[in-house]
């Protein structure tokens, strides 16, 4: 719908990645969020999000780094958006924080993986 933002390699199969996230207790989400910080990464056009400070600062922090990540995700999303997009803003860093809060990042996640499928050519 976007158009040509990013590459194919970065699509998830939004069902697919919430049955898989749910059957693995979580293990692909750890993937499908790596995935996610590629793509922002590439939008952004710099390194902004490193997987391995998150995942071991999520662990050090028992998860409680991950409503911040989802977030800060959320606003950076928001900001391509509007920047390249010339979409409405959308909340989606407070959408990302609540669910987070609520034990719900896989759901944020696949609203976030809905807008960058969009963005893909």
């Amino acid at each position: 719908m976007y158009g040509n933002l990013l590459n194919p390699r970065f699509r998830v199969e939004i069902v697919l990645g919430i049955v898989f996230s749910v059957i693995t207790c979580g293990i692909y989400n750890i993937f499908w969020n790596k995935r996610q910080f590629e793509a922002m990464n590439t939008l952004l056009g710099k390194e902004e999000y490193n997987f391995w400070l998150w995942f071991v600062v999520c662990i050090v922090t028992c998860g409680i780094f991950q409503i911040y990540y989802q977030y800060k995700l959320g606003t950076d999303l928001d900001a391509i958006l509007r920047a390249r997009v010339g979409g409405a803003p959308t909340n989606f860093g407070v959408l990302g924080l609540v669910l987070s809060l609520f034990g719900m990042s896989v759901i944020a996640d696949a609203i976030f993986q809905v807008e960058f499928n969009k963005m893909i050519g």
